[in-house]
């Protein structure tokens, strides 16, 4: 049968191929496009077998959005980390760190004022009180490579609460007369219970990193 011969008006241009089509077989279903996939749901159990140290990743991952409605901010951290770690952050940041290191802050100028010092004698008694701040490095290669009794960090806090006590007792218990007289014993006393609060301070900056 002789072929119906088309005009130049009705002559069709070839259609340019599908790009999502090239290369794929007849037959095949187009590959569906990434607007259409549905994203996966997250799963809670991935990381169930992490160990301990990862609880901080497990908490900024679960701790606000699928954490059971109703439990306080406490009970996660507690969950996580355990009681007796956020009681000694809590006294040590709290009672040692806040309220002891900010009363010694505030009671030495006034202190050394009434004592009448010179500007010589006031500035090296601040020096000496201070310096544990100075020596946190040395506190902390101590406590790594002496330590007593298996134990890193517990029984330097157990010493550094004795300088402390030693420290607040003379200064609760030393006369004005003898302040005065004894200058170097005040700059002393204030040095013991700096060391407290530099050497726990430093200890758990070390614990909670980890």
């Amino acid at each position: 049968v002789p072929r119906k011969r088309m005009s130049s008006d009705e002559t069709e241009s070839p259609s340019a191929p599908d790009p999502e089509l090239v290369g794929t077989p007849r037959g095949t279903p187009p590959l569906p496009s990434a607007d259409s996939v549905p994203s996966p749901a997250f799963d809670t159990t991935a990381t169930s077998h992490l160990p301990r140290r990862d609880s901080k990743l497990r908490l900024l991952k679960h701790g606000w959005s699928f954490g059971t409605p109703g439990r306080s901010f406490y009970q996660k951290l507690e969950d996580q980390y355990g009681r007796d770690f956020l009681r000694i952050l809590a006294s040590i940041h709290f009672g040692v760190k806040g309220v002891m290191y900010h009363y010694l802050k505030t009671v030495q100028l006034p202190y050394f004022r009434e004592l009448k010092l010179d500007g010589v004698q006031y500035q090296t008694n601040m020096t000496i009180s201070w310096t544990p701040w100075a020596m946190k490095g040395l506190f902390g290669a101590l406590t790594d490579i002496l330590p007593i009794g298996g134990y890193h960090g517990k029984w330097y806090m157990f010493i550094s609460n004795i300088f402390g006590v030693i420290g607040l007792l003379g200064l609760a218990t030393m006369s004005h007369d003898s302040a005065k007289r004894h200058v170097w014993a005040v700059g002393a006393f204030f040095f013991f219970s700096q060391i407290q609060c530099a050497l726990q301070d430093m200890l758990t900056d070390g614990k909670y990193t980890e």
